[in-house]
């Protein structure tokens, strides 16, 4: 019995970096999407967590910023109620 043959397939390689635009929003990812209040706030909050306590590692800050994110102005279910 012959053995069959095996093709081996790679994977297609990612976009270089130089399709990006170099000019673009930096709020938007490279399939246009904006990015979400909630990324944008975490993004800068947990720096600012870690800031005041830098013992807390990183899963403490997230929980205290995603606390945060609650009360925010920033967050639209908070900006609609008011």
């Amino acid at each position: 019995m012959a053995k069959a043959e095996v093709k081996k397939t790679t994977k297609a390689s990612s976009p270089s970096k130089e399709t990006k635009s170099k000019g673009s929003n930096p709020e938007e990812k490279s399939t246009g999407k904006k990015t979400s209040p909630y990324t944008a706030f975490m993004k800068t909050e947990i720096p600012k967590v870690k800031a005041g306590d830098a013992a807390l590692s990183h899963k403490e800050a997230f929980k205290q910023a995603a606390k945060n994110w609650a009360t925010s102005d920033k967050n639209p279910k908070n900006a609609a109620s008011k």
